[in-house]
């Protein structure tokens, strides 16, 4: 069963749960630091913060970007820069700034962290935005990722925004909405059931 059928709206649970990860991740790596240089638990936070992100855009920019990017093989339809770009540019104009702010009255360490982790943040969501929805010989490309075509479980359309269910070992991470361009829905829906099982479709 897709997210859509679950009478709420599609990645609301994945985001607050995500964000429940986060906050877990970040708690702990602040404890982490409390133990290793005796500060109390307030003062480390948000060098924990920064921390649990930096290590979080390593993850995905310099191993499985590359990863994915060397497995996509040759693309077969190119349907346009990402419909919500802008709204991940604000994304991360408000980040960074936030950033900025809430590190800017802490440690000089938290401090530079805060500033560096404003600088990746902007380029990690510019280069979010300025990317464009592909679909190789392989699997789709979205937001720098390929959901390769044999772990797609099944996909439906709800107007122009594609919805698709990967095989996940994290089940609440196994739904991915796609805004697709109106004018390239024909040609990616043709080639979704080219690549999948006529079942796949919903």
């Amino acid at each position: 069963m897709l997210a859509s059928e679950r009478k709420r709206t599609p990645g609301m649970l994945e985001a607050l749960i995500c964000l429940c990860l986060c906050f877990l991740a970040s708690f702990a790596m602040a404890l982490l630091l409390t133990l290793i240089t005796h500060q109390s638990l307030l003062d480390t936070t948000g060098t924990g913060i920064l921390l649990v992100y930096l290590l979080w855009c390593i993850y995905n920019f310099l191993i499985i970007y590359p990863r994915d990017k060397a497995t996509r093989g040759e693309v077969i339809l190119d349907c346009g820069p990402n419909t919500t770009r802008y709204a991940h540019i604000g994304i991360g104009i408000v980040f960074s700034y936030q950033f900025l702010f809430f590190t800017g009255k802490e440690g000089p360490l938290t401090k530079y962290l805060g500033i560096v982790c404003a600088i990746v943040i902007i380029i990690s969501w510019l280069l979010i935005a300025l990317e464009r929805i592909q679909i190789f010989s392989h699997g789709i490309w979205y937001q720098y990722r390929l959901y390769n075509w044999e772990k797609i479980k099944s996909y439906r359309w709800i107007d122009s925004v594609l919805e698709i269910e990967i095989c996940s070992k994290i089940r609440f991470m196994n739904i991915v909405t796609i805004n697709i361009p109106a004018e390239s829905k024909l040609a990616v829906s043709n080639l979704l059931r080219e690549h999948l099982p006529a079942e796949a479709e919903l």
